[in-house]
């Protein structure tokens, strides 16, 4: 092989290498999976339906026996609130936690007759109306990721702040005006899907269920509406117990916004 065979041959293969190279340079690179762990914090509206169950109980002497008084209603209506989390994945999978906070105008009224000793007392009743004012949780989470789809479920501690307020007829008198917060566990489930770098929108169903709430008179003296009206005689003492069981769905949208991911901006170019 002569001198200008061996040249053209080395000038080809060199050529060939740079353009393989330039080729190689201008690929497109491989998809980068989405990544979940990070702080996030967001926004949700949603729509709750509440089960209020009211036990109200007379401890008395004779005479104005009235005895125990049930209610139930059913409280439903719009919540709107926020949420604050942290997620750690682990190849498709992702651990972490969640607090929110919801406010609800959700309330309801209700009048039920006395019923001592088993059978109704005339002319007697109790009107409970009740107001969740607004409940939270602090949750766990555990989902499975699809790269920019997750599908959890969620659990761990609830709470809700509570408005009962029961009058006894006729009159009507007031028996009780209070506001309290019971405790109690939270579980559901989800589903949520990344459609930007940083920002991503779920769909979640939430049970909530606290203890019962507890109000009480104490004895009554002769001084007492209850006692003047006479619907109770003096030394009996009014109790009631609150317990409400709250489901909602929600939508909401999270941004992450720690820690900052490098591959944030490569997708961008």
């Amino acid at each position: 092989m002569n001198r200008f065979s061996i040249a053209t041959a080395i000038l080809l293969a060199m050529t060939a290498g740079a353009a393989a190279a330039d080729m190689s340079s201008k690929a497109p690179s491989a998809p980068t999976e989405y990544a979940w762990t990070g702080i996030y914090g967001g926004f949700n509206l949603g729509y709750e339906w509440t089960s209020s169950t009211d036990v109200v109980t007379y401890v008395f002497p004779p005479p104005g026996a009235l005895g125990v008084s049930n209610t139930s209603e059913s409280l439903s209506g719009y919540v709107a609130g926020g949420q604050l989390g942290y997620n750690w994945q682990l190849g498709n999978w992702v651990l972490g936690f969640e607090a929110d906070a919801q406010g609800s105008p959700a309330h309801q009224i209700n009048t039920t007759g006395g019923v001592a000793a088993g059978s109704p007392v005339s002319g007697i009743s109790t009107t409970v109306f009740d107001t969740l004012e607004s409940f939270g949780t602090v949750r766990g989470r555990i989902g499975f990721v699809f790269d920019r789809w997750m599908f959890y479920g969620t659990g761990g501690y609830a709470w809700q702040y509570m408005n009962a307020t029961t009058t006894a007829n006729p009159g009507p008198v007031s028996i009780f005006s209070n506001y309290g917060v019971e405790s109690g566990w939270a579980a559901g489930a989800g589903i949520e899907v990344a459609f930007l770098d940083r920002w991503s929108a779920k769909l979640q169903y939430l049970h909530v269920e606290t203890g019962t709430f507890n109000n009480t008179t104490g004895l009554l003296g002769a001084t007492s509406p209850l006692v003047i009206g006479g619907i109770v005689g003096a030394g009996t003492t009014i109790n009631e117990g609150t317990r409400m069981k709250t489901d909602t769905v929600q939508i909401g949208l999270n941004y992450r916004f720690w820690p900052f991911d490098s591959s944030d901006s490569d997708k961008k170019k």
